[in-house]
């Protein structure tokens, strides 16, 4: 993996994973998330964020689960981005799809962290081209395939639920049964290509929106609202993102975090030292960060977001807040309150 790790909403796991519950069963699921190094609870609410090669590794454990190699590309076919939050609900809820087209390109960074879409004008198609930043990983296959379905069913918000497009490309070697894919992808298709293309007549770029899809006049604005802070590709960022999700499901855990990264735990070790960082420290810093927004926007009770963050003894709790702020969390708490109310910090009245 190179100096930047890219990462992606956790909301895209949502589809994943209740389609591999639905087809192999709640233990394939909890297997695939476990060699994926993601939690068994694995929030896919808005505001999380995980390494881009997680994806491609839960999805080629299903599929080994099940004998399946072509498994993501039936996966990708029951994907909904209308059910991957907020900025999915921005995109397809353009009037026409090429106004989807523009929004997909505006919002892009609100799905991962960096640019990789793009729309290209050939004679008398427009392709829809996107270029993953994990293509060299051994499993990147599996992503591929989930995203291709992905990007035909966005499509087919405003072309209707049985178009396929005359051809795609796939920036990946054919698979040891074309034929079988063909049959599940029944269109021409491209292998080895730069990038994921799916080719669209240029005359559909004005079809409107279908009338039977629900409107909730979602702007971009609450899609950047929604992701209060961009996914960084910073090494210590990614780890600081996957230790927020650890959090949230209650369990803390660097190998976990390692096979995520689908690096070592002492290579992880290592990279962190070299910015003076530790995963520990980074930890204990996480679960107070967390813990003073919870007391100072919530009216929890302390006991409730000391477990929130970990802590089975409030007592225990109360002594690392103090040791971290210099004030106990019922200290904070009544600061804020006098203040003007419950709000976060820095935010005024």
């Amino acid at each position: 993996m190179g100096k930047n790790t890219p990462m992606f909403t956790a909301n895209c796991f949502k589809g994943a994973m209740e389609f591999v519950k639905a087809e192999l069963g709640d233990l394939a699921l909890r297997r695939a998330l476990a060699d994926a190094g993601l939690p068994s609870n694995m929030p896919t609410t808005e505001g999380f964020f995980v390494p881009e090669v997680s994806s491609s590794q839960f999805m080629a454990s299903a599929a080994r689960q099940c004998g399946d190699p072509l498994l993501s590309a039936r996966l990708g076919r029951h994907i909904n981005v209308r059910n991957e939050g907020i900025w999915g609900r921005y995109i397809v809820e353009g009037e026409t799809l090429g106004a989807f087209l523009k929004r997909f390109d505006r919002a892009v960074t609100c799905f991962c962290s960096y640019r990789g879409f793009s729309v290209a004008l050939l004679d008398d198609l427009a392709w829809f081209r996107f270029r993953f930043a994990t293509s060299e990983h051994d499993s990147y296959a599996n992503l591929a395939l989930a995203a291709t379905g992905s990007f035909i069913n966005m499509i087919r918000h405003y072309t209707g639920s049985n178009w396929f497009p005359d051809s795609i490309q796939l920036n990946i070697p054919p698979p040891s049964s074309p034929s079988v894919l063909e049959d599940i992808l029944p269109t021409d298709i491209r292998y080895k290509a730069d990038s994921i293309g799916v080719a669209i007549p240029r005359e559909f770029l004005t079809l409107r929106r279908r009338p039977e899809i629900p409107l909730s006049c979602t702007t971009f604005s609450d899609a950047l609202r929604a992701r209060n802070h961009r996914p960084s590709e910073s090494f210590e960022a990614v780890v600081q993102e996957l230790i927020r999700v650890q959090i949230a499901t209650g369990k803390v855990s660097l190998d976990a975090a390692a096979r995520s990264l689908d690096l070592g735990v002492r290579t992880v070790q290592r990279k962190l030292e070299v910015v003076g960082l530790d995963f520990r420290n980074m930890t204990s810093r996480l679960r107070m960060e967390i813990a003073r927004e919870r007391v100072t926007e919530t009216n929890l009770p302390l006991g409730a977001i000391a477990d929130s963050v970990g802590y089975t003894n409030q007592f225990n709790f109360s002594r690392a807040f103090h040791k971290h702020f210099g004030k106990t969390p019922s200290e904070i708490r009544k600061l804020a309150s006098a203040n003007g109310g419950l709000h976060p910090p820095g935010t005024g009245n």
